[in-house]
């Protein structure tokens, strides 16, 4: 419930600067902010979900948890800044929002691996509510014409805000008595870390590549309406999260003590994910009739097909943790670059002849392809299990 009352701050905030930019404007607003996420995840680079299964199984050192977190963020920032020169976006503004916000994922992420390690659930959410609730402030004073917006202060909004979780400091500080030492050594766990790092970046990259691809075809105009319509059906990627957050430290306290991964868990959740897609499907579509300007009509062409690509995205991803649990996250590798293999061959297949909708359609091929080869991977793994246990027994 936390996280859908952040998601729905977070849609009040995209409203009010939709309704307050240009297309052409919203377009740049959001080009930015989805390379502002994508860089901002690059400071986790999969080493979050490592630690936290570590932690239960082994207790890892958190000084070079630490350590890890201040490189990546800091590769993150040099990486950001020359895709700001490449997509023709880089100026001192925004250069220094970018930096400021990679700097406020990698603090938030830190925190978030500790409060879920030690499942402090309502920790979580709020390190996201505190954040969100400036986003709505922000949302009224644009709506109301208190502050004119730009694309610098929306994106700025958007981007350092992130930071403004640190309150909870106060409340939980799980640094406090850390020691630091500079004989850690942060590659140790990158090197554990980046076959689910190099996945979670395809997975996180795909606004940002979706937008840079529209903004190819047809210009920035064109990246505001597919990114509105990517922006609405995005509300799944949040449920994953949520499930995958709650599921990753549960399994693997199952795993430590020796009992089974739950499948039928997993058939169920993706159940309860498509009947929700379903009803999204209706609801979304009166949301950007009623709510959004006539500039965004376009983007109810692509809700559909994004709304269910999205659904199945969140089903592999929330899948993933078993392959986290399993300590196998090689696997976690070949499904997002089978999934980017697919995204790629629709694009050059799909796109020249139906434009944005073939990257639409690129994408739901994508999240398909991604949810088979996890599913085939599962239970591969899982009927390899059952005839090592038959072996066992007639040994």
């Amino acid at each position: 419930m936390g996280n859908m009352f952040n998601a729905f701050l977070g849609f009040l905030y995209l409203w009010a600067v939709a309704n307050s930019l240009s297309l052409e404007q919203f377009g740049k607003y959001s080009l930015f902010v989805s390379l502002v996420v994508v860089l901002g995840r690059l400071t986790d680079f999969g080493t979050n979900s490592i630690y936290v299964t570590n932690s239960i199984l082994r207790n890892p050192k958190s000084a070079t948890f630490i350590y890890t977190k201040v490189l990546l963020t800091l590769t993150a920032c040099f990486i950001g800044l020359a895709i700001l020169k490449i997509t023709g976006l880089f100026d001192l503004i925004f250069a220094v929002i970018l930096v400021g916000g990679i700097f406020s994922y990698g603090l938030i992420y830190t925190l978030y691996a500790f409060y879920q390690k030690e499942e402090k659930y309502g920790l979580l959410v709020l390190l996201y509510t505190v954040p969100a609730v400036i986003k709505a402030i922000f949302a009224g004073l644009f709506h109301f014409q208190i502050l004119s917006t730009s694309v610098e202060l929306a994106g700025a909004v958007f981007s350092l805000s992130i930071a403004a979780g640190v309150v909870l400091l106060i409340m939980d500080n799980p640094l406090k008595g850390l020691k630091l030492s500079l004989k850690k050594r942060p590659l140790e766990l990158i090197k554990e870390s980046w076959p689910a790092g190099i996945s979670q970046t395809i997975t996180e990259m795909w606004p940002a590549l979706s937008n840079s691809i529209a903004k190819t075809l047809h210009g920035f105009s064109q990246v505001g309406i597919f990114a509105l319509a990517n922006k609405v059906s995005a509300i799944f990627s949040l449920l994953s999260l949520s499930i995958f957050t709650v599921l990753l430290p549960k399994n693997a306290k199952r795993k430590k003590q020796e009992l089974k991964y739950s499948f039928d868990e997993v058939a169920l959740i993706s159940m309860v994910l498509l009947l929700i897609g379903i009803v999204g499907v209706i609801v979304s579509r009166f949301v950007v009739t009623n709510f959004f300007s006539p500039q965004f009509k376009d983007s109810l062409d692509l809700l559909n097909i994004l709304i269910f690509a999205g659904v199945l995205t969140a089903i592999a991803t929330f899948m993933e943790n078993y392959f986290f649990v399993e300590e196998t996250t090689k696997k976690i590798l070949a499904i997002n670059l089978a999934k980017l293999g697919a995204f790629t061959l629709g694009i050059l297949a799909l796109t020249p002849s139906l434009a944005l909708k073939g990257l639409a359609y690129s994408q739901l091929i994508a999240g398909l392809v991604a949810v088979m080869v996890t599913a085939i991977f599962m239970f591969t793994a899982k009927r390899n299990t059952l005839v090592k246990k038959m072996v066992d027994k007639i040994k």
